[in-house]
């Protein structure tokens, strides 16, 4: 499995909308201020997506746990090597 995470699947910018300051996913935000989270990583939600392929076939299903988990990432690293990542 490689290093490269692909960057992020689903960033969101979060805001602090209120007037104190917040603590935020483990982050102190001051009112007004926002920041992008970053959220899973591209490589564990190709890796999932080709989990829940692998899973949802019964021929599959002979596999043990980790042999499905170590051929799901190694397709998403395939994946993100198409992408140029």
């Amino acid at each position: 499995m490689s290093k490269e995470t692909g960057g992020f699947a689903f960033p969101s910018k979060v805001s602090n909308l209120s007037n104190e300051k917040q603590n935020i996913y483990g982050y102190d935000v001051p009112p007004g201020d926002s920041f992008i989270a970053g959220g899973m990583t591209l490589l564990d939600h190709f890796a999932g997506l080709a989990l829940q392929g692998m899973l949802s076939n019964p021929e599959w299903n002979h596999w043990s746990t980790e042999r499905h988990v170590k051929h799901a990432y190694e397709v998403a690293d395939a994946m993100l090597l198409a992408r140029g990542e």
